[in-house]
């Protein structure tokens, strides 16, 4: 969601939830209120935690879900080839430097660790959700 379409929910609940409050920013976009102001770093980091996010704003190195329209859901994470490649790969001279250090998605496939580049590109992320807790 766009930071400002978060911004106009966000002050729209709060004139509902309060509605005397007065919602003023300063220049640098900070709300003069440090309540609300505390509010609204709040707002923002419930709705980063969870749903769909663009592939622009996804953590490298770290395994998320990501999601295109053609196969649905599939783990992965935005890394480079040189995380999977064994010592012999590196040495071999068969890639290129680009090749082995330049930034893609990856996924985990039947046949392995595979690179998702052209049409193949994942389209959204979101984090992993957290482990559910097992009764002994």
């Amino acid at each position: 969601m766009d930071t400002n379409k978060m911004r106009e929910e966000f002050e729209a609940w709060v004139l509902r939830e309060y509605p005397n409050q007065i919602i003023g920013r300063f220049n640098n976009g900070e709300y003069c209120s440090t309540t609300v102001e505390h509010c609204w770093l709040a707002w923002q980091a419930s709705r980063a935690a969870t749903g769909w996010h663009p592939m622009e704003s996804c953590p490298k190195h770290v395994e998320v879900l990501f999601y295109r329209e053609d196969c649905g859901v599939i783990s992965g994470q935005l890394t480079c080839a040189d995380t999977f490649m064994t010592d012999k790969e590196r040495d071999s001279g068969e890639y290129s430097e680009e090749e082995q250090y330049s930034e893609d998605a990856w996924c985990y496939g039947p046949d392995g660790v595979e690179r998702l580049d052209g049409d193949l590109v994942p389209t959204h992320w979101m984090p992993y959700p957290a482990e559910p807790e097992v009764a002994p």
